[in-house]
């Protein structure tokens, strides 16, 4: 027997009471005008967070010679630079930090946004601004805290996908639509005529690129998946959630950039090769997996992000859903939808007549689990993907009764729906995150709807306060993507969550204003 056994396996029962040297997820920010000098100088910071991390040498690491683990990226930049400078972004990032990752062998992805989380220069407060913002993964390499290496991808056309928001007016499954569509009698014309849910959705005949099949990627490893993409993601996002559904992800919706560079959205890709490529479409992100799976207390996120709304306020109490066909509720338990929202928009006029003036009378609707939902209450703030859900009232027909959520997802009859309206503007100047900021994190991942439809100048004051860790992230108008681990069964299924419902899955949240949160650790 080799004499070391005995030491190696000496080495793992002490594991738990040494001190630990995990993987190090870090991030820097950085205002400056010039985009190379910002480059520059999160390189640094992340160069002397490295340095700060090193410790004794590493013991010998779950990864063979042949698999060696990768640094990654993660990127967000502001539409206020160059677009030949954000075209060469990655390229630059690569030849700052090949120094601090020991090689040039580190993997980009990202996205143009409105603005990003910059740290504060003088409170500490982090606050949003024009600059760049980069997210730092390098994989542990102990015993005792197993490594999570990242897989690059990116899930465009060529995939499979179609562009729903484009082709549909309304929301429900059109076979003139369905370009891919091989018979008429299909099983979503079925649903349809039956009544029952899985209407809106057109069928997917999207396949995951290689880098994310098997055998590159076994599905049971992935722990989170980070992402930017355009708005059309509904199809890539149900992918995502079959292939890995015990899998945390959070994305953000790119920044239009039309007259940045004539791209329809500008999403940033490189993999661990001196090439570095730019998307106008689809999804660009990183996924990231264990290396084996006995590794079950890797330090990766165990639930979904925090999502607070808090620049809404309810007008109405949480009513249960009696009717509903796709995205359109029909009748709820007091009557119309229609006149039940147009009741409650009224008596809030009335018991505050200054809001009868203003410009924003846009109109959201929060759908509820039952389970959630107790004497007509629902909580009002704090979030999660199993439990509630907002989304933005499109349109209503007052003679039928019927309204229009902005969703490509089914509502379920027992459900339930609270009207809300955008709450008072002047306090949404700092924004409180200590609820949704878990204390043990050490960094925490906030990606925003920003609201751009009032006065701009007061969404680039928002400050950032009571966070429990550094913060990275960025806010678009197109907002963000959101979902927990998830094990679908009969009991969820007959609870209204099933494949297609709004409260299944990842989450698309536009909703202005809101932000979602994850710690990693």
């Amino acid at each position: 027997m080799n004499r070391l056994q005995p030491f190696g396996r000496m080495l793992r029962r002490l594991a738990p009471f040494v001190g630990r040297r995990r993987f190090l997820w870090t991030a820097a920010s950085s205002f400056h005008e010039s985009l190379e000098s910002a480059a520059s100088q999160c390189a640094e910071r992340i160069r002397s967070s490295i340095a700060a991390a090193k410790e004794s040498p590493p013991l010998p690491t779950s990864l063979s010679s042949k698999e060696e683990a990768r640094d990654s990226c993660f990127v967000l930049v502001s539409q206020s630079y160059p677009a030949a400078e954000i075209d060469r972004l990655t390229s630059t990032l690569r030849e700052h930090l090949a120094d601090s990752a020991g090689n040039s062998g580190v993997c980009f992805s990202g996205a143009v946004v409105d603005q990003v989380v910059i740290a504060g220069e003088t409170s500490g407060d982090p606050c949003l601004g024009n600059g760049l913002t980069v997210l730092y993964h390098r994989p542990s390499n102990t015993l005792d805290d197993p490594q999570l290496r990242s897989y690059p991808f990116y899930i465009g056309d060529q995939h499979g996908r179609q562009r729903l928001r484009e082709v549909a007016v309304g929301r429900w499954h059109n076979k003139v639509t369905d370009r891919f569509r091989q018979q008429s009698d299909s099983p979503a014309t079925t649903r349809w005529v039956a009544g029952v849910s899985g209407v809106t959705q057109a069928m997917s005949h999207m396949v995951l690129p290689s880098e994310l099949s098997a055998p590159a990627v076994s599905p049971a490893l992935v722990d989170l998946v980070l992402f930017a993409a355009d708005r059309d993601s509904r199809q890539a996002l149900d992918l995502l959630d079959a292939q890995f559904p015990q899998a945390t992800k959070i994305g953000i919706v790119g920044s239009r950039t039309p007259f940045l560079n004539g791209r329809e959205y500008t999403l940033l890709a490189s993999n661990n090769s001196s090439s570095s490529c730019v998307h106008d479409s689809g999804m660009v992100g990183l996924a990231f997996a264990r290396t084996k799976e006995e590794y079950t207390a890797c330090r990766t996120p165990k639930k979904g992000p925090e999502v607070l709304h808090s620049s809404l306020v309810p007008i109405s109490d949480a009513l249960r859903i009696v009717r509903c066909k796709g995205n359109v509720v029909l009748e709820l338990e007091n009557g119309d939808a229609a006149r039940s929202l147009i009741a409650s928009v009224r008596r809030q006029r009335m018991e505050f007549p200054e809001k009868a003036g203003e410009k924003d009378t846009r109109l959201f609707a929060k759908i509820t689990a039952p389970s959630c939902v107790s004497d007509g209450a629902a909580t009002n703030t704090l979030e999660s993907a199993a439990a509630a859900a907002v989304f933005e009232v499109t349109g209503g027909d007052p003679a039928k009764g019927g309204l229009a959520l902005d969703t490509l997802r089914d509502l379920s009859p027992g459900q339930f729906i609270q009207f809300m309206v955008k709450g008072n503007n002047d306090s949404q100047r700092v924004l409180d995150i200590s609820d949704a900021s878990d204390p043990s994190s050490a960094l925490l991942v906030m990606f925003g709807a920003a609201d751009f439809y009032g006065d701009a100048a007061r969404s680039r004051e928002l400050q950032l306060r009571n966070a429990s860790a550094a913060v990275f992230g960025g806010v678009t108008e197109g907002g963000f993507v959101y979902g927990g681990p998830s094990v679908p069964s009969a009991a969820t299924a007959s609870s209204g969550h099933g494949n297609s419902s709004v409260l299944s899955g990842s989450v698309e949240c536009p909703v202005p204003g809101s932000v979602a949160i994850l710690g990693l650790k």
